[in-house]
């Protein structure tokens, strides 16, 4: 079985393809305004709308089982701002499938929910190529716990799962492939908005 896996450590960020034996040093990720390498990871200190991580030299997968771990610190949002942390398979910015941790506008009076959903030429919830199944969660997350993001991605469909730190499956939730119009591949990358989280410990396992 073909594994990789990447972990964010406190001397840099580190990017290690355990099956091609290739490591990249600090410099793997794109670390733009707003997001800083800290002891065992990366934070972004989110007071804006999109911020997204991406690697220098991303891989693209179109067969992968993604997890990473996030904890959301606390937020930095005026009161019409919606809070998102997620995991990304990206190919841009305006095509991707997210698996994110949302809290809607203050003023909305709505709890938190877990959302998986699909950005398509810049449409999110888009579906260009797929069928959706159940893509939110009623889930009222925690500011200062720790959630798995775990994306399984083939060619037929995905699955967003969100677990708790002891490894429980929190919520299930899928997207099937109908045609080539969906984002069936993509490279890891994490998108946080008005947000301070720290994004830590990424896996990548029976990568095609």
């Amino acid at each position: 079985m073909k594994k990789i896996w990447m972990s964010l450590l406190a001397a840099g960020v580190v990017l290690t393809l355990q099956a091609d034996e290739l490591e990249l040093k600090s410099d793997a990720w794109t670390l733009r305004k707003g997001w800083t390498a800290i002891e065992d990871g990366i934070q972004v200190n989110g007071n804006r709308y999109d911020q997204i991580l991406t690697l220098k030299n991303p891989v693209e997968y179109r067969s992968a089982t993604v997890t990473a771990e996030v904890k959301i610190m606390e937020k930095n949002a005026p009161a019409d701002a919606w809070k998102i942390c997620g995991l990304l398979l990206m190919r841009d910015k305006k095509n991707f499938i997210q698996l994110a941790l949302v809290e809607p506008p203050d003023q909305t009076g709505r709890k938190g929910f877990i959302e998986f959903g699909q950005m398509k030429e810049g449409k999110w919830g888009s579906e260009a190529g797929i069928i959706k199944g159940k893509v939110r969660e009623a889930f009222q997350w925690q500011y200062g716990v720790e959630y798995k993001l775990r994306m399984k991605l083939t060619p037929e469909s995905v699955i967003g799962e969100v677990l708790d730190d002891q490894g429980k499956v929190l919520t299930t939730l899928s997207m099937s492939f109908t045609s080539d119009e969906a984002v069936k591949s993509g490279s890891v990358a994490f998108r946080c908005a008005w947000v301070k989280a720290d994004l830590t410990d990424v896996e990548v396992e029976n990568a095609q």
